[in-house]
């Protein structure tokens, strides 16, 4: 069974420390990381999304959280 588990940091910068925290930790047994994404808001409000392991079935599962989060935090719901 997957778990998924997100997390909000100050910046983009932190986020990308994490990963590599948590790559090393894979390195060593201790976390079961299939895949992460890392997703931030520019000065624009454009969104930006890094999945730092390259995979592609990433972008589609990151894509969908986004929108639903954001729906969730607009009162938005999908139809």
């Amino acid at each position: 069974m997957s778990d998924l588990i997100v997390i909000g940091y100050p910046d983009e910068h932190r986020a990308h420390d994490v990963w590599a925290e948590l790559v090393k930790l894979g390195y060593d047994y201790l976390v079961d990381l299939e895949d992460a994404a890392i997703i931030w808001r520019d000065e624009n409000g454009k969104v930006h999304v890094t999945t730092p392991a390259h995979h592609a079935v990433a972008k589609g599962t990151v894509s969908g959280l986004f929108w639903e989060t954001k729906n969730l935090a607009t009162g938005s719901r999908a139809c």
